[in-house]
C-alpha cells in the first residue's frame, strides 16, 4: 500500500506504517472524495487520530483541498494536527510539498515545534485547527465559512454541542463536494449518534474485541482496563458503545442540554442571582455561577482555599457583580462561609441545606430540598429558559442525574455519592447551577423560576 511507501511507523521509524483491516477503512474513507459523510468511533488510544493524520497528508499532497481539524478544546485539536507534522518527514517527496523554506534551520523548527495551527502545501492544499468553543465559535465559524473549507475533521465529535455542529455544516456549505468526518468515543447521544443512523453516513466502528484482534490491544491490558474503571467507562472507551442517557429516570435529557447550548431567550429578565456549591472535602471545589435570568453568564472555580480565603473571594465576586439575590449551600463548609458573609453585611445571602424539607407547600411532593431545587432546574430545562455554554463537566453531571419516587411517592434525586461513582468526581457544577435557579425568598421577596 502506497502509505507503507511513504510513511514510517511512529512506534518504530526503521519500519514502514502498515495498517491493520480497519485502519486502512478508516484511511480510504477519509481519503476518498466521493464518501462525504463519514461517522468513526474507536477504542480510545486506538490509533485512528494518527491515521487520520496520513490521510489528510496524503489529500494535501495531491489535491487542492482546504482541511479544518475542529476540536472542543485546543488541546484535541492539536493532536491531529501533531501527528500529521511528525509525518512531513517520513519521505523527501512529501516534505517538498511544504509550501516553506526548505533549509534545514526551517524543517528543523517546524520538526521541533509542534504547534503549528497552519500548514500550507505546494499543490494549494491547507490545514489548519479550530477550537469549537462556544466563546469564540462565532467569530471563528464566520473566518472558517469564509475562508471555504472543502473537508472538516471533527475529532472528539460527541463532545461537540449540536449548535456547534450545525456551524461545522455551514463551513463546507459553499463547496460542491464538501466532505465532514466525525471521530471520537461515544460519550453522548448527540448528533454523533445520530450520524449511526443516517445513511448518509459511511460508518466505522471498532471495539475492543477488533482491536484485540489485529493486535492493537492484549487481552491482559483489556482486562486490567477492565478492572480499573467504570463500567460505563469501559462500555464507552473499549465497547465503543454509547451509553443510554435517555432512560425513564435521567432528570435532564440530553436534547434538553444540547438545545440550551447559547439558546436566544425569548423573554428575558434581569434578575440577578447567584448560586454557590462550596467544596466539602480537599479535592472538591467551590463553584460560583451568576445568570442574568435565564442566561448563565458567569462561572468561577475556586480550588484548595480556607474559608477565610473563599470567603474574600466569594466577596470580590459578589461586590462586583451585585446580585439580586444569593443562594448558598450551607452544608459543610457552606455554615461557615454563610455565617461570615452575613456578618460582613450581605444582607441577600439564603443558606439551602439539601438534606432539610423543602418548602410546606411541596413537603408532599418531594423527598428534600436537594429533590426540590433539582426538579426546579429540570422544569427551566425542559420549558427552555435556560441558556448557557457548553460545559463537558457540567453536562455529564446533569445528565448522569437520575430520579426516582419513594414509597410516599415524593421525588427523590440521586445522591452525590452515588454519581460520583459513576462519574469520579463531585458534582459541584451541577450542584451550584441547580442553587442558581432554584426559587428562594430574601426580604419576603421570592426569586426563581418563572415561565
Amino acid at each position: 500500500m502506497v502509505v507503507a511507501h511513504y510513511f514510517k511507523d511512529p512506534r518504530d521509524p526503521s519500519n514502514p506504517f502498515l495498517m491493520t483491516n480497519t485502519q486502512a477503512r478508516i484511511f480510504k474513507s477519509i481519503y476518498e472524495s466521493l464518501i462525504t459523510r463519514v461517522a468513526i468511533k474507536t477504542p480510545t488510544q486506538y490509533g485512528k487520530s494518527d491515521v487520520t493524520a496520513l490521510a489528510c497528508l496524503m489529500i494535501l499532497c495531491e489535491r487542492r483541498e482546504k482541511i479544518a481539524i475542529v476540536a472542543p478544546k485546543k488541546l484535541q485539536a492539536t493532536i491531529i494536527m501533531n501527528d500529521l507534522i511528525s509525518h512531513l518527514f517520513d519521505h523527501p517527496d512529501i516534505t517538498a510539498q511544504l509550501d516553506m523554506p526548505s533549509d534545514q534551520k526551517s524543517l528543523s523548527r517546524l520538526r521541533t515545534e509542534k504547534s503549528k495551527n497552519r500548514l500550507t502545501f505546494r499543490k494549494g492544499g491547507e490545514i489548519y485547527i479550530i477550537t469549537a468553543d462556544v466563546n469564540t465559535i462565532k467569530e471563528e465559524g464566520k473566518a472558517l465559512m469564509g475562508f471555504g473549507a472543502t473537508i472538516v475533521i471533527a475529532d472528539e465529535a460527541s463532545l461537540i454541542p449540536k449548535k456547534i455542529y450545525t456551524k461545522i455544516l455551514r463551513m463546507v456549505g459553499g463547496s460542491k463536494e464538501g466532505k465532514i468526518v466525525k471521530l471520537g468515543n461515544p460519550f453522548f447521544r448527540n448528533h454523533f449518534y445520530d450520524s449511526f443512523n443516517d445513511k448518509r453516513f459511511y460508518k466505522v466502528s471498532i471495539d475492543w474485541r477488533v482491536a484485540v484482534e489485529e493486535g492493537r490491544f492484549t487481552l491482559d491490558f483489556i482486562d486490567e482496563m477492565r478492572e480499573n474503571s467504570d463500567e460505563e467507562d469501559f462500555m464507552i472507551l473499549y465497547d465503543t458503545k454509547f451509553p443510554d442517557r435517555s432512560g425513564e429516570n435521567s432528570l435532564i435529557s440530553g436534547e434538553w442540554l444540547d438545545a440550551a447550548v447559547n439558546r436566544t431567550l425569548k423573554n428575558p429578565e434581569n434578575i440577578k442571582q447567584v448560586g454557590i456549591d462550596i467544596a466539602r472535602y480537599g479535592g472538591d471545589k467551590s463553584i460560583y455561577y451568576l445568570r442574568i435570568g435565564g442566561k448563565v453568564v458567569k462561572r468561577k472555580t475556586f480550588k484548595k482555599l480556607d474559608l477565610m480565603e473563599l470567603v474574600g473571594r466569594l466577596r470580590v465576586e459578589l461586590d462586583i457583580d451585585k446580585p439580586d439575590v444569593v443562594a448558598l449551600d450551607i452544608v459543610g463548609m457552606g455554615a461557615g462561609v454563610y455565617d461570615r458573609l452575613v456578618e460582613l453585611g450581605y444582607t441577600n445571602i439564603v443558606g439551602v441545606n439539601a438534606g432539610a424539607n423543602p418548602p410546606k407547600q411541596y413537603i408532599d411532593q418531594y423527598l428534600n430540598m436537594r429533590a426540590y431545587i433539582y426538579w426546579n432546574l429540570r422544569e427551566v430545562f425542559s420549558r427552555g429558559n435556560i441558556s448557557l455554554e457548553f460545559d463537558q463537566e457540567l453536562f455529564q453531571e446533569l445528565s448522569e442525574t437520575d430520579y426516582f419516587f419513594v414509597s410516599d411517592k415524593k421525588k427523590k434525586i440521586q445522591s452525590k455519592d452515588e454519581i460520583k461513582k459513576k462519574i469520579g468526581r463531585s458534582t459541584d457544577k451541577a450542584d451550584a447551577l441547580a442553587l442558581c435557579f432554584a426559587t428562594v425568598e430574601v426580604n419576603s421577596v421570592q426569586f426563581g423560576f418563572s415561565d
